[in-house]
Order: C-alpha cells, then structure tokens, then sequence
C-alpha cells in the first residue's frame, strides 16, 4: 500500500473522530445526558401539622430551568393522608410523627435533582376544642399599611370578601416594625396548637422569612413557610392554614400572639407580610378572645359601609 493511501485512511479516521466526539459532546454524557443546564434542588423542614387537620405546605423551590415539575421518589413515602400535586404537598394527616420524605424535581433539557423533605406531624388528643380568633377584629388602632395602589390605615385595612371566613379578611400588612396582636384568656395553665389562616399579597409564593412571631411577648421560632397565592385575584379562595407551633404554651388568665412585621424579600422596595383571614388555637383549654371590635356590624361602622 502506497504511503499516501495510508495518510488519507489515517485523516479519514481521524476526522470521524473528532466528528464522534463531537456528537458525544452537544448531545451530553453519563452524567448529564442530553442536557445542558442542571436543576438546583434543596431539602428543608416543613411547617408541623396535626393529625385531622387540613395542611398544605409547598416543595416548589427548586431553581435552574423553566417548567420545573416535581414527584415523589420512587420508593419514598408521603405521611399517610398527604399528597403532592403541582409542588404542593397537602391533605388530613392520619398519622402522628416525624416524616422524611424525597421529591425529584426536572424540568425538560435539564438534569433532574433530588431534595430531601421533614415534616412532623403532631398527635391530636381527644376532647381538644378548636377556637377561630378573625383577624378583622384586632385592635387596629394606629396601625397602617401601604397597599398596590394607595394607603390603608386601621379598619380600612380590613377587605371584605364574603368567601372569607366571617365575610372579611385583614390585608396590606406592609409597614415595618408594625405588630398585630391576638388576646385571649385561658381558664388554666396547659397547651395548645396555633396556627394563621393566611395567603401571599405578593405573587404566586412568598417564603415567610419577614415576620417575627412572638408568643406572651416572647420571640418565638417558628417552621419554614412558602405561602401560597396569588393576590388580588380571588384571595379568600387561597387562604390556608399553616401552623406556627403545635405545642405552645398557655397560661391561666392573659394571653397573647403576635405577628410583627419586620421585611419583605419577596417585594423590593417594601416591607410586608402576608394577608390574614384569622389565628386557630386547639386546646383543651377553655379559651375566651377579647375582641376590640365585637361583631361585623361594629365593623361596618368604622369601616364606613
């Protein structure tokens, strides 16, 4: 064979080399096949529940593609009662504990990732009593917030919607340094469950990381939350109940629970938390709210109606 066919066999093969390894590279490898971004996915502890207790917590917080779609890994188990639909893991527990639990996040042309979720899941004990304190009737004297597209001050911050729960719900908690208060009184020393009937003002989530939760004027931690919306449209219909704490305690006589608003990531340029429909307390205490504002009708007055 003449030395030059050798050369031109040598070239030839060279060429469908490079042109191999090139394919190899545009179309991906073993580690990330066909796809040229990577979704970032992080577990995190999730608000607690309570057993016969609806609950609704989000796990679409994964980030890097667009079109992100989340399911339980296989061989994974959500507590009993719950499930995953869209990012959200909601339902009536049936089961006390403390759960682990996996999600894939993937998106199309992206690699997918994994996130490892906790969710504890407090027992409800017999002849526990549930008490619904409407955030509509707090003191709201000197407190203020800024709305989309003007200024509210005490009862004009409270909308009326008769899908909410007594017919209104309390918005616009913008103002930094701003504290809303529920009182109550307790026959007895004891325990008890609290959680807020809230949606996002902002958007489609918030992650409630802006407000302080305090407990007898106590700085009290609370779970993550990512609050669920969207506002303006058809708020009341998006109000869930997310539980600050399931074991709390109260004391014979004065209570209170408070929500003060510090920031507000989620909306440069102000400061916020989200709208409020009422606080729950389960107890099985007997619990009496001391409302500054006594029924709707009172209501209506300050607001003007």
């Amino acid at each position: 064979m003449k030395i030059k066919e050798i050369l031109k066999k040598i070239c030839i093969v060279a060429c469908m080399a490079l042109l191999a390894a090139a394919a190899f590279t545009a179309c991906g490898n073993g580690d990330n096949p066909g796809n040229s971004k990577a979704v970032s996915y992080e577990g995190a502890a999730l608000s607690d529940g309570m057993v016969g207790v609806a609950y609704t917590a989000s796990v679409a917080t994964a980030t890097g593609a667009d079109g992100i779609a989340y399911a339980l890994k296989e061989g994974s188990a959500l507590p009993a009662g719950l499930s995953l639909s869209g990012g959200s893991v909601s339902g009536n527990p049936t089961a006390a504990g403390e759960f682990t639990f996996t999600i894939t996040a993937s998106a199309a042309g992206a690699t997918s990732a994994d996130a490892a979720f906790t969710v504890t899941i407090a027992a409800r004990q017999a002849g526990m009593k549930e008490y619904i304190m409407e955030a509509e009737f707090i003191d709201l004297l000197e407190k203020y917030g800024s709305g989309w597209s003007n200024t509210s001050r005490e009862y004009d911050m409270v909308i009326k919607d008769a899908a909410a729960s007594n017919g209104y719900y309390l918005a616009f908690l913008t103002t930094p340094d701003m504290e809303f208060t529920w009182s109550f009184d307790s026959d007895a020393d004891g325990t008890g469950a609290v959680a807020f009937s809230m949606v996002s003002e902002y958007g489609p989530q918030i992650a409630l990381t802006g407000v302080t939760f305090k407990i007898n004027g106590t700085v009290t931690p609370y779970p993550p939350f990512t609050i669920n919306g969207p506002l303006p449209a058809a708020p009341s219909t998006d109000f869930v109940e997310y539980f600050f704490s399931t074991n709390f305690p109260i004391r014979a006589g004065a209570n209170t629970v408070s929500l003060l608003i510090r920031t507000n990531d989620w909306f440069p340029g102000r400061n916020g938390g989200p709208t409020v429909d009422y606080m729950k307390i389960i107890s099985e205490l007997d619990l009496t709210f001391n409302q500054h504002v006594q029924d709707n009708e009172e209501l209506a007055a300050l607001r003007g109606e």
